[in-house]
């Protein structure tokens, strides 16, 4: 007699060893989305220090460099903010 389809265990086991991969891998995808969020913060602090510098050549103060919007204008709980830089 030939058998025409899967029987309840080997979905079960199946399901099992799904579940078992999706556990050992969910940890490290959020180890490495942690660390590409830290990579981009560090990226984004270069760019920012480096426009500041550019600004400090240019009248050797970093008064007026950055300015921050009001409160009411944060979409958001981060606090943006814009760097100027005068060529």
């Amino acid at each position: 007699m030939l058998s025409k389809g899967h029987t309840l265990i080997e979905l079960m086991i199946v399901v099992a060893i799904i579940g078992l991969i999706s556990v050992i891998a969910y940890p490290s995808y959020q180890g490495y989305t942690c660390d590409t969020f830290v990579n981009q913060a560090v990226g984004d602090m270069h760019v920012c220090a480096h426009g500041m510098e550019r600004y400090y050549s240019n009248g050797f103060t970093y008064a007026g460099a950055v300015k921050v919007p009001q409160r009411r204008q944060f979409v958001r709980t981060y606090h943006p903010l814009m760097v100027r830089h005068n060529t």
